[in-house]
């Protein structure tokens, strides 16, 4: 059984990286699987657009996820995304961490918050802080039933 370390991975959002690689969709019914567990939101935010930010997180991150298992097929863990926003929408900070030991996965990720349109999250002004508990699990593979 893999022993997961703790990794943190502070995020800046000044600061863009190489471009990524083209990652395939992420297929639902594949044997990696991502769960985007409810999040706990503190200030005033659209929940609608919440919600579609938060399917377009769990779409990237299987994305990421499944690209991953071509390198480490038994990888699995969670992390947490926690973002820090200002009263513009702008990301004041963020932080992704957990235990899923793979750099690769983790920049990934980076990069969706880096990259996400946040200013429609923000319903009010002021301060805005969420966190994201997600789960990252390979599912059993199916066994074909015999037909006799």
């Amino acid at each position: 059984e893999p022993v997961s370390l703790p990794v943190v991975a502070e995020v800046s959002p000044t600061v863009s990286g190489e471009a990524p690689e083209p990652l395939p969709p992420y297929d639902r019914d594949g044997r990696a699987q991502v769960f985007v567990h409810p999040p706990t939101v503190e200030g005033g935010v659209d929940e609608a657009t919440l919600g579609q930010t938060m399917a377009a997180l769990e779409e990237h991150a299987g994305r990421c996820y499944q690209a991953r298992q071509a390198f480490q097929e038994d990888l699995s863990g969670h992390v947490f995304v926690d973002i820090d926003f200002t009263a513009d929408g702008g990301v004041s900070s963020s932080a992704i961490y957990g235990e899923l030991p793979d750099p690769p996965m983790l920049r990934c990720l980076e990069a969706w918050v880096d990259e996400h349109r946040w200013t429609a999250v923000m319903a009010s002004s002021g301060l805005v802080r969420i966190r994201v508990p997600v789960t990252f699990r390979v599912q059993e593979r199916r066994r074909k039933k015999s037909r006799m």
